[in-house]
């Protein structure tokens, strides 16, 4: 999600050679940095000396460098670069949380609208990876194959476009709002019970197969629970890319939502009221088999949007911006000057720190590190008992019970029965 508009650095007035830099943060928790981030960027003829980009002590709704964050800074320099060969970027470890997962770093020259990319991918932190929090990016001829293109676009799809995942890990800067992700969330499960409902209140009871904990399934509600999920697709796609789309254009005429927006929660409430309603009417003629074969194909419905459908779509998604980016790309004219100039060679760092400080600041970023994969595991575990206590006992009847205490009422004085040893 890139900024709403890039941020302007400080340069002379006389400086006329722009650059856009675009800075690509990872889309995993935690992957946003609070730390004050420098960078220098170094072309065959020039370099720009260090440049602050900032971090620490930004207000909440501007904070930079927020995870799925791309980041627009501009740049005006004296003299022109050349073609950039390397870039030098970091942090200072400062903020509550430092470590940075930095994806890609491009350099656009606005003169001649020559490009440069550098895919880093990597972490920027004391307690992860190789605990640097500086690196030095040389740019190299290395082409990421379609294969890998696909891969990372789709990683980044599902956290970004996944209806369910998303309403808890949307980038923060993204106008589709977490309310209108969970009404997306509401209405799939609000139509796809109605269109289990219909096919039930058609076909009636079905022959059981096998029992999971309380809940019971056969061939016919597997169907069921598929064909109903394709039936409400194309409404909550549509209801979904309206929410998208408004939230896009609130971003680009910065404007209360109108309009696309409007249109989405007329059609989210329509689908919402009708699929309840109806849904209803059905439940009251029902006996207790057929609700519980419902409600078997209503989770298989919820069970294929959250791991078929939206994976499926996101992955087609991704695929296809691949194929659009990979045929549009073109050789950057950096990549031929590699052979015929001297690389630059920078020393030095962008931030002095103490080693002694250094050392105590990996200690503080481990141990927080490791308690958050403590919480993660237990909930993990808890989750995992839970399922396996459904599985076990859900299914248990009363029937064991029924012949024990019809054994001690039959026979007197059953409570003194002893085993004898013969």
């Amino acid at each position: 999600m890139q900024n709403c508009a890039p941020v302007e650095l400080p340069s002379g007035s006389n400086n006329l050679n722009e650059y856009e830099i675009f800075i690509t943060t990872g889309v995993w928790g935690g992957s946003g940095t609070t730390a004050n981030v420098a960078m220098e960027i170094y072309g065959a003829d020039e370099s720009t000396g260090i440049i602050q980009l900032g971090g620490a002590g930004q207000e909440p709704e501007n904070t930079i460098f927020a995870r799925g964050n791309t980041d627009i800074f501009v740049i005006k320099v004296d003299k022109q670069l050349g073609d950039i060969q390397s870039v030098r970027i970091g942090h200072d470890n400062s903020g509550n949380s430092p470590s940075w997962l930095l994806e890609e770093i491009v350099i656009v020259d606005k003169q001649t609208n020559h490009s440069w990319m550098f895919t880093v991918s990597e972490w920027l932190a004391l307690e992860r990876g190789d605990g640097r929090t500086e690196r030095l990016l040389r740019l190299t001829s290395y082409q990421e194959d379609f294969n890998t293109e696909v891969l990372k676009r789709w990683w980044k799809g599902l956290i970004e476009n996944h209806i369910w995942v998303s309403v808890i890990m949307k980038a923060r800067r993204n106008r589709f709002t977490r309310v209108q992700r969970a009404s997306c969330c509401l209405s799939v499960l609000l139509t796809a019970m109605l269109a289990n409902a219909m096919f039930y209140r058609l076909d009636g009871k079905s022959e059981l197969v096998i029992q999971i904990g309380p809940l019971k399934f056969s061939w016919k509600q597997v169907i069921i629970g598929i064909e109903s999920a394709l039936i409400v697709a194309p409404i909550n796609i549509s209801i979904a890319f309206l929410f998208r789309k408004g939230a896009e254009c609130d971003a680009i005429w910065r404007c209360k939502p109108k309009g696309l927006t409007y249109l989405a929660w007329f059609l989210w409430l329509c689908a919402c009221a009708v699929s309840a309603t109806f849904t209803t009417f059905y439940s009251l003629v029902w006996g207790s088999g057929i609700s519980e074969q419902w409600l078997s194909s209503m989770f298989i419905s919820f069970v294929q949007d959250l791991a078929v459908t939206e994976p499926v779509k996101v992955f087609f998604t991704a695929v296809l911006l691949a194929a659009i980016v990979r045929r549009k790309r073109f050789k950057p004219r950096g990549y031929a000057a590699l052979k015929q100039t001297k690389l630059n060679s920078p020393n030095g760092r962008l931030w002095k720190l103490n080693l002694a400080q250094v050392e105590e600041m990996r200690r503080q970023q481990a141990r927080k590190q490791n308690i958050s994969r403590f919480y993660v595991e237990l909930f993990v575990y808890l989750i995992f008992v839970f399922l396996l206590l459904v599985v076990c006992y859900g299914n248990r009847n009363n029937h064991r019970y029924m012949m024990a205490k019809s054994i001690k009422d039959g026979i007197p004085a059953f409570e003194k029965v002893r085993l004898v040893s013969l």
